[in-house]
C-alpha cells in the first residue's frame, strides 16, 4: 500500500486552502516545526482511511475555530490500483472510488452498524479495516521503538487494547488467587486463605452454631433446619430439571430438524436422479421423433410386414433378372440357329466322296471301275440324302425345344412382372428414386429408430410426468431451504448444537443422556418432597408445642451457602475462561509465531551483520537472542541501538505477517529524536531497507532529514 496524496478540510489547524500534501514516494519526509500540524497530518491519514472509533478521539481533532468542513480526501495505491477516499466526519459520509469509478458511497459510521458495508468493501482492498489495527502496525512514535512491539502484537491477536490476551489472563489468575488458595491448573498451590475458604469457615461456624441451637431447641430446630435444607435442595433440583428440560427441548427440536433435513436431502437426491432420468428419456424420445419425422416421414403409412415385402421384392427381382437373362440367352441361340444354314455342302460331299471311293475300291477288285464308281456315287448320294434328312429332323426338334423353353420363360417372366407390380406399389414410399438395396438399408434404419423410440416411450410410461417431478422437486427444495434456515437460526442462538450438525447420531445420545438425567432428578425430587412433607407435619406439631426456631441462623447460612455456590461457580468459570483463553492464544501463536520469528531473524541478521546470531520468540511473544556462546540472551543485555534494531525487525515482521500481500506503510513520528548519531545512522539504514517494500513516511522537525526522501514542508 502506498499513500499518494492527502487533502484536509477543517481538521485541527488545517483548512481547505492548506492545499494537497504529496506523499507519492518510497520515503517521504514531512518537515515542520512544533505545532505545525505534523501529528494532525499523521493522524488524519488513519482517520480518513478508517474513521474515528470513539467520539472523544473525533472531538479532539475537530477544526480550530469556526470552519464549515470537517473531513478530507486521501489517495492511495494498492497492487497498482489507484483509489480515492473522501470523508465528511460530521455526516459519517464516505465515498470510495477506484480511478474514476465509485465503488462505495454512503453513510459509514465506524462506531455503528452503518460502517459494516463499507468495511466489507474496504476489506477487499486492504488487509485490515480498523483504525486501532492500522495504528498498532504502522504508527511508530517517539520512545515506542521497543515497548509497543509485544503490546501491539497482543492487541492485534486479541482484537484491541481493551482485550489484551496476556493482561486478561493475568487478571484471571489474580482473580483466582483472590478467590481461593487451592492449586490452580496453571501453577503451584497458594498459601494464604482466600474468599472461598473464608466462606467455608464462616459457613462451618454458622452450621456449628445452628447445630448447637438445634441441640438446645431439641427436635424442633432440627426439623426446621432439615426442612430448609430440603427446600434448598428442592429448588436446586427443580432448577436443574428446568434447565435440563430447556436443553432437552432445544436438543429434541434440533434433532427433529436434522432428521427432517436428512429426509429432504435424500428425497432431493432421489428426485434429482428421477428428474435426470426422465429428462434424458424425454430428450431421447423427442430426438428420435424429430429424426424419424425429418428422415422417414413417409414411412409412417408402411404396413407392418414391410420387411417381408422388401425381402419378397428382392427375391422376385432377382428371379426376374435371372429369367430375363435366360430369355436373352435363348433368344440369342434361336437367332443364331435361324441365321445358320441347316445343311452345308460338306453334308453332300463327304457321303458322295465316300461312296465313290468305296465303288472304286470294289470296281478295282471286280474289274469294273467305272460302273463301280457310278454305283458308289449313287450310294453316296443316297447316304447324303439320309444324313441331311436326319440333321434337318434333329435341328427341327432342337429349335422346337428352344422355342418352347423361351415361351415358358416368357410366361414366367410375365407372371413375375405381374406379381412385382403390387409390391412396387406398396413399397413406393420407400423406393422413391433409390435402389432396392438403399431402400432396405433406410427401412432398417427406420426400424432401429422406431425400436429405440418405443423403448424410450416405454421408459417414460414407467415414470411419472416430467412436470409433476419438477413441481415436486421445486417444492422439496423450498421445504429443504426452510428447514436449513431454521437449523441456522437454532445454531445461531445455541452455537454448541453446531457440532452435531454433521453427526446427528451423537445428538441422539445426548438427548437420551439428558432424558436419563431428568428422570433421575424427578425421582430424587419425589423422594425429597416426600421427606419435606413429613418434616412439615412434624414441624407444625413442634410449633404448636411452642418449640423455638433458628430463623436468623438459617437465613445467614442460606446466604453464605448461596454466596459459596456463587464463588465456587466463579472459580470454575475462571478456570474455564483461563483454559479457553490459553488454548486460543496457543492456536494463534502456532499460526503466526513461526512466520514472524523467521522474518524477524532474517531482518535482524541483515541489519546488524550478525550472521552468528539468531532470534527466537517465546510463548509470551518476547524475543530472545541466541549466540554460539549463549543460547539465551535477554534483549535487555544488548546495546540500545541493537535493541532498537531487534524490536524494529520484530515490528516489520509483525506487519508483514498480519498485512499479508499488501505491505502497509510505516508512519514515523520523530522516533529518532533522542538517538545518538550512531543509532540514528543504524535507524536510517534500517528504514531505507524497509522502504524497498513498505512506504516510509517520517514526520520530523529535524532538518537533517531533509534529503532522506521526498520532502513535504509544513
Amino acid at each position: 500500500m502506498r499513500i499518494l496524496e492527502v487533502i484536509l478540510d477543517g481538521m485541527g489547524c488545517f483548512r481547505r486552502d492548506s492545499g494537497a500534501f504529496d506523499f507519492d514516494g518510497d520515503r517521504v519526509v514531512v518537515l515542520g516545526p512544533n505545532e505545525a500540524g505534523k501529528s494532525t497530518l499523521m493522524r488524519s491519514i488513519d482517520a480518513l482511511l478508517f474513521g474515528f472509533e470513539n467520539a472523544g478521539e473525533e472531538s479532539r481533532w475537530r477544526p480550530w475555530g469556526t470552519h464549515q468542513g470537517f473531513g478530507g480526501r486521501i489517495a492511495f495505491e494498492v497492487k497498482r490500483r489507484r483509489f480515492g477516499l473522501d470523508r465528511e466526519f460530521d455526516k459519517n459520509y464516505v465515498r470510495l472510488s477506484q480511478d474514476s469509478t465509485v465503488i462505495f458511497e454512503g453513510e459509514a459510521n465506524p462506531r455503528g452498524k452503518s460502517g459494516e458495508p463499507f468495511h466489507e468493501v474496504l476489506s477487499t482492498i486492504l488487509p485490515l479495516t480498523r483504525s486501532r489495527f492500522f495504528q498498532s502496525l504502522s504508527f511508530v512514535r517517539q520512545e515506542e521503538m521497543q515497548t509497543s512491539m509485544s503490546d501491539d502484537l497482543r492487541e492485534r491477536i486479541t482484537g484491541g487494547h481493551r482485550l489484551d490476551a496476556l493482561k486478561v489472563r493475568a487478571n484471571l489468575e489474580a482473580m483466582f488467587a483472590e478467590l481461593t488458595w487451592e492449586k490452580p491448573p496453571w501453577g503451584n498451590p497458594l498459601r494464604k486463605k482466600r474468599m472461598v475458604e473464608e466462606l467455608q469457615d464462616q459457613l462451618k461456624d454458622k452450621r456449628e452454631r445452628r447445630n448447637r441451637a438445634v441441640e438446645i431447641t431439641r427436635r424442633g430446630s432440627q426439623v426446621l433446619s432439615e426442612l430448609q435444607t430440603l427446600e434448598a435442595r428442592i429448588n436446586v433440583i427443580e432448577n436443574g430439571i428446568g434447565t435440563s428440560e430447556s436443553v432437552l427441548g432445544k436438543q429434541e427440536e434440533f434433532l427433529r430438524l436434522l432428521e427432517k433435513e436428512s429426509r429432504f436431502r435424500e428425497k432431493l437426491i432421489r428426485l434429482n436422479e428421477e428428474l435426470r432420468r426422465v429428462e434424458a428419456l424425454t430428450g431421447s424420445t423427442q430426438s428420435l421423433r424429430d429424426a424419424i419425422h425429418s428422415e422417414f416421414s413417409d414411412f409412417a403409412s408402411m404396413p407392418p410386414d414391410t420387411t417381408e415385402l422388401l425381402h419378397e421384392l428382392k427375391t422376385k427381382s432377382s428371379q426376374e433378372e435371372e429369367i430375363k437373362e435366360q430369355i436373352s440367352v435363348r433368344e440369342n441361340v434361336i437367332e443364331e440357329e435361324t441365321e445358320k444354314p441347316i445343311v452345308g455342302w460338306h453334308h453332300y460331299a463327304i457321303p458322295l466322296a465316300a461312296g465313290v471311293l468305296i465303288g472304286l475300291i470294289g470296281g478295282l477288285v471286280a474289274g469294273k471301275v467305272i460302273l463301280a464308281a457310278i454305283v458308289g456315287a449313287v450310294i453316296g448320294l443316297l447316304a447324303a440324302a439320309l444324313w441331311t434328312q436326319k440333321i434337318r429332323s434333329e435341328r427341327t426338334r432342337q429349335f422346337g425345344a428352344l422355342t418352347q423353353e423361351l415361351a415358358i420363360l416368357r410366361s414366367q417372366y410375365a407372371k413375375l412382372s405381374e406379381g412385382l407390380t403390387p409390391l412396387l406399389t406398396q413399397l413406393k414410399p420407400i423406393l422413391r428414386d433409390s435402389s432396392l438395396e438403399e431402400a432396405s438399408q433406410r427401412w432398417k434404419s427406420y426400424q432401429k429408430l422406431s425400436t429405440e423410440l418405443m423403448k424410450a416411450q416405454a421408459g417414460l410410461s414407467n415414470n411419472r410426468p416430467l412436470d409433476t417431478i419438477r413441481v415436486e422437486h421445486h417444492d422439496v427444495q423450498i421445504e429443504y431451504g426452510h428447514v436449513a434456515d431454521r437449523i441456522d437460526q437454532v445454531v445461531e442462538k445455541n452455537s454448541y448444537l453446531g457440532i452435531f450438525r454433521k453427526e446427528p447420531e451423537k445428538l441422539g445420545f445426548e438427548v437420551e443422556r439428558e432424558k436419563e438425567n431428568i428422570r433421575s432428578l424427578d425421582s430424587e425430587l419425589s423422594v425429597v418432597k416426600r421427606k419435606r412433607d413429613d418434616l412439615k407435619v412434624e414441624w407444625r406439631g413442634q410449633v404448636e408445642a411452642g418449640v423455638d426456631d433458628v430463623d436468623d441462623l438459617e437465613a445467614e447460612i442460606q446466604a453464605l451457602e448461596k454466596c459459596l455456590v456463587d464463588q465456587i461457580r466463579k472459580k470454575a468459570a475462571l478456570i474455564l475462561a483461563w483454559e479457553c483463553l490459553t488454548e486460543a492464544m496457543d492456536d494463534i501463536r502456532d499460526e503466526h509465531q513461526g512466520i514472524i520469528q523467521q522474518r524477524t531473524d532474517e531482518l535482524f541478521r541483515a541489519w546488524t551483520g550478525g550472521a552468528d546470531r539468531s532470534v527466537i520468540l517465546e510463548k509470551d511473544w518476547n524475543p530472545w537472542i541466541v549466540t554460539p556462546d549463549n543460547p539465551r540472551v535477554a534483549p535487555e543485555l544488548l546495546s540500545r541501538g541493537t535493541l532498537d534494531q531487534l524490536y524494529l525487525a520484530f515490528r516489520v515482521a509483525l506487519s508483514e505477517a498480519l498485512s499479508q500481500d499488501v505491505p502497509l506503510p510505516f508512519l514515523l513520528d520523530d522516533p529518532f529524536v533522542h538517538f545518538d548519531p550512531q543509532r540514528r545512522k543504524l535507524a536510517w539504514e534500517a528504514f531505507e531497507a524497509i522502504s524497498e517494500r513498505h512506504q516510509v513516511i517520517l514526520f520530523t522537525q529535524d532538518p537533517d532529514f531533509r534529503d532522506w526522501g521526498k520532502l513535504v514542508e509544513l
